[in-house]
Parts: structure tokens; sequence; C-alpha cells
């Protein structure tokens, strides 16, 4: 009796894998419409096409057993696994210490820069156990080195940045690490560019491998414009699509080897390169003494190291209001200098100005009392000079008499006279005795 088989409607997103008993063939339809087996024919699967966005990379074994790999950047990002092949899968370790005790199963491969966290133990050089977890920050670069040189990407990575991580700590006591652990990490995990004089033999051929990969792709990249370039030319569509297909792998080719390059241009580990992934910077998110008494006292280290922190920022704070007040004042008292300057220079003027005239004043008067107008009065020059002084005396009693202010002289003090309208007591008696 056979079996009744229902009749598959395909689309533009599913096909058919069909057995043909009679003959032991696989045969794959794809026409869209309504499939009916035939009388020999046992549907073994139903297709779906598979779609890869630009970031995606996958690879898949041919009936030879040959990797034929995909990239979501090319002409041939969608389409269904012909007969008699299979996708390539990979287990990756999921869990925190990467010791494969979770896995998720990996078939499409996803080249953007992602984070993955991961656990582990390191001893520094006092003997001191430390549980240490950080943030690697990752992305693959060559989905066929990967493949070829690994079957767990994930795990590779943070076991040999583990395996540098402790030897780096190693060197360093507990405090040294406490002062800059991110940055012993960095440079553990080969991270931070080594200086040329460090550069290992390992290395230098890793980057003039690159080099030559980007060299032989610009070449095949050339020679697939030229072959497209003759296929449009033709006219011929199966050749035309052919070499579109190949003129879009070389493209990805140098893409790729032209990042490789600029990765082993940074000279840091070589070993990441060599399994087709980048390893971009590594973070320490949190670590601690695995001996609870020893984190007891690595906590109160902590703690006291931030208290100190916190009081040099608070004193860096204060210095800075103290500078900037100091600047203000230092500013203020240039301006305050100016100040004084110009009323200096104001007050000179204003005295000069004064002196002016008070000069211009004592000259006509002095030029009245002895000038040439039958008119004017005619004295001399020094009874004139006198005159003058005898009126500028009466001017400051006047002053004097007004205000509220009181002097005290004696006539022994000072020989006080207004020309001989106010004689001194020596004139006087003189004047006395003549009359006598």
């Amino acid at each position: 009796m056979v079996d009744v088989q229902q009749a598959i409607n395909i689309d533009e997103h599913h096909a058919v894998l069909v057995r043909n008993e009679d003959v032991g063939t696989l045969e794959q339809y794809t026409d869209q419409g309504l499939f009916v087996p035939g009388p020999y024919q046992q549907i073994l699967e139903i297709q779906e096409k598979i779609v890869l966005q630009e970031f995606e990379r996958m690879a898949y074994k041919d009936e030879t057993g040959k990797l034929i790999f995909i990239s979501g950047d090319s002409e041939m990002r969608n389409f269904f696994i012909p007969p008699f092949c299979e996708k390539v899968t990979q287990d990756w370790s999921i869990d925190l210490r990467k010791e494969h005790a979770q896995t998720r199963s990996i078939w499409k491969f996803d080249v953007r820069p992602s984070y993955m966290q991961y656990e582990f133990q390191c001893r520094t050089v006092d003997n001191v156990e430390l549980v240490v977890d950080v943030s690697l920050y990752w992305s693959i670069i060559d989905i066929e080195k990967m493949i070829m040189s690994t079957a767990d990407a994930p795990g590779d990575v943070c076991t040999h940045a583990r395996s540098k991580i402790i030897q780096s700590v190693s060197n360093k006591s507990l405090m040294e690490f406490l002062t800059d652990f991110n940055e012993i990490i960095r440079k553990g995990a080969g991270v931070d560019p080594q200086p040329d004089s460090v550069e290992s033999f390992e290395h230098r051929e890793v980057r003039e491998a690159a080099i030559e990969d980007t060299r032989k792709a610009t070449v095949a990249l050339e020679a697939a414009q030229r072959e497209f370039s003759e296929a449009e030319q033709s006219g011929d569509l199966d050749v035309k699509s052919a070499a579109l297909a190949q003129l879009s792998v070389a493209r990805s080719h140098l893409k790729t080897a032209a990042r490789q390059q600029s990765i082993a241009e940074r000279a840091h580990d070589p070993f990441y390169g060599s399994r087709g992934v980048d390893l971009i910077s590594v973070e320490v998110l949190q670590f601690s003494c695995s001996n609870p008494e020893t984190d007891v006292t690595l906590q109160e280290i902590i703690k006291e190291t931030a208290d100190r922190l916190k009081k040099e920022e608070f004193q860096k704070g204060e210095n800075v209001v103290a500078m900037k007040k100091m600047e203000g004042d230092i500013e203020l008292e240039r301006k305050n200098k100016e100040l004084i300057e110009i009323k200096k220079s104001h007050l000179i003027i204003e005295s000069k100005i004064e002196g002016q005239a008070e000069a211009q004043k004592i000259k006509s008067y002095i030029e009245e009392l002895t000038g040439q107008d039958p008119d004017s009065l005619k004295i001399g020059q020094g009874e004139a000079v006198d005159m003058f002084t005898m009126l500028r005396k009466m001017d400051t009693i006047k002053m004097l008499s007004e205000g509220k202010s009181s002097m005290y002289i004696t006539p022994d003090d000072v020989n006080l006279s207004i020309g001989h309208l106010y004689p001194s007591q020596e004139g006087a008696a003189n004047h006395t005795s003549r009359r006598k």
C-alpha cells in the first residue's frame, strides 16, 4: 500500500527536497506553484530559503565535502541549500567560565562586534588568589579562517586571554593590581599595541602574511572586474551572472584581507588573527578574593582607597575654588591699579589746569598793578607780590572763621600780620614810641 502524500505549495521562500525512489536520486524543486509528488517520489524536506543580512556569514559542505563560504554582502545572500549539502554548525560556549558546560549551536555567524562576559581565577605575586570578571569586546574578521582553525571561537578567545592575563597578573603584587588593574588586564590579554622592539617573530610572520593576502585579493579583484567587463560585452546572461558572483566574492575577500591587515598593523597578540577573530578591548567588571577572609581585607583596602580618592578629589575641588578666588582677587587688584592710575592721571591733569588758572590769575593781578595804563595803579613788583600774599592770607583767615574747625595760635608761634592794616606787636610798639 502506497502512502498518500500531500501536495506542497512552493513559493519564493520555500522549496521541496524529493527522493526519486526508482533511481535513488535527490532533486530540489524551486519552481513556484503547487508541487504534486509522483508515484515514486518521496518528499524528504520542505526547505526554507536562507536569507543572510549584510553582517552575517555562513558555510556549507557540498557533496564532495568542500566548504563553501557565503557572505551576506555578496550576490548569493539568498539561496536554498543544494541537495547532498549540509550547513556547517558550531557549538559555542555560553556559560560564564566558557568550560563548554552550556553551548549554543551556531550556523549563521554575526560579524558585528559584540560583548561577552567571562570569569576566571588568577594569582598575584604575593599569592593572593583573585576571581576576576571581565567583559571582552570581540568580532569575527574571517569566517573561513575561524571555521578552519576552531570549533568554539568564544571559548578559544577567552581561554587564550585568560592564559596571558594570568601570566601578567602573576608578576604584580595585590597593591599594584589594585592601582592599575584595567591596564594590567588589557596588556595581558594582548589588546594594547606592543612596541616595535618587542615584536615577536610570530607576529611579524602574521603581519607579512596579511599584507600578502591583501595584495593577492587586490589582484583577484582586478581579474574579476576584467572578467565581468568581458561578460557584459558578450551578452550571455549565464556568463554575466557567474562573473558577477565571482566579482562579489572577490570584493568580499579584499574587504576581509584589508581588515586583517589593519588588525595585524596594530601589533598586538597574533593569536586572535590566526583564529580569524579580533579582540578589540577588555574591561574589568569586578574582582574579589577567593578566600573570604582575604576578600574582607581587600574590600577594606578598596574602601580606604576610595575614601582617599574621594578626599583627594574634594581637596582638588577646594584648591580649584581657591585658585579661582585668587585669580579673581588678582584681576580685581589689577583693575584697581588701572583705576588708581586713571584717577591719578585725572588728578594730575586737574591740578595742572588749576595751577595754570592760578598762575594766570597771579599774572593778571601783577600785570594790572604794574601796567603801563595811565589809569592803572603803578607800584613795584615786590610790593605787588606782598599785597597778593596779604590778600591770600585774608582768604585763609576767612575760610577758617567760617568753618567749624578751631585753630589756636600764640603770637610767639607765628608772626601773623596782614599788611599795615593789622600791624604786628613789634610794629605797634614802634608806632607808640614815635607818638611819645
